[in-house]
Formats: structure tokens, C-alpha cells, sequence
């Protein structure tokens, strides 16, 4: 069952949508897309949703979700990618180092 706030995958307008619920209706939903991140807010047929308990987020994906966060002004997600975004660096760096 698939409730406010959990991740999801869409099919709209032809392509494959990442995203989180962001309001259950009868027979459509609203989901913020992340995935690509310039869809903004879309309106899909339930029937085209699936839930997405294991989510994965790609170091690619961090600076869209960054700027979400800022447009929402949402501190603690904004946070929380800035956060991962620079775990994500230091491994890098470590591993480029260690090549070095």
C-alpha cells in the first residue's frame, strides 16, 4: 500500500518517473518527480504507479534533489543530500587518492 512521502516509479507521457507521493485521489496521484528532476509536480492514473521501497539514489541525483530541497525550503532535506553529496565526495577522493 502506498502512502504520502513514499518513493515511487510513474510512467508519464511515455517515460519512466521517479519520484515521492505527494497526494493520493481516487483514481490519480500526486507525485513530485525527482527523476527527471524538471517535471516539477505531475498528475498520474494510479494504475501507472508502483511503489518504490528500495529507492536508489545515484550520486547524479543528488544535486537535483539539492535544489529541491532550496525551492521547497525544506532544511532537513537539504541536509540530508548535502550530507550524502559529501560522503559521496570524500569516497571519491579517497579513491583517487589511493590511485595516485
Amino acid at each position: 500500500m502506498m502512502t504520502e512521502g513514499d518513493w515511487v516509479f510513474a510512467s508519464y507521457r511515455g517515460q519512466k518517473v521517479t519520484g515521492f507521493l505527494l497526494l493520493m485521489r481516487e483514481s490519480t496521484v500526486l507525485v513530485q518527480a525527482t527523476i527527471p528532476h524538471d517535471l516539477g509536480i505531475i498528475e498520474v492514473s494510479t494504475d501507472r504507479v508502483s511503489w518504490n521501497n528500495n529507492a536508489v539514489i545515484c550520486i547524479d541525483d543528488l544535486p537535483g534533489l539539492i535544489d529541491l530541497s532550496l525551492d521547497w525550503k525544506d532544511k532537513e532535506w537539504f541536509e540530508k543530500w548535502t550530507h550524502e553529496l559529501s560522503l559521496c565526495k570524500r569516497l571519491t577522493d579517497q579513491n583517487v587518492s589511493m590511485r595516485s
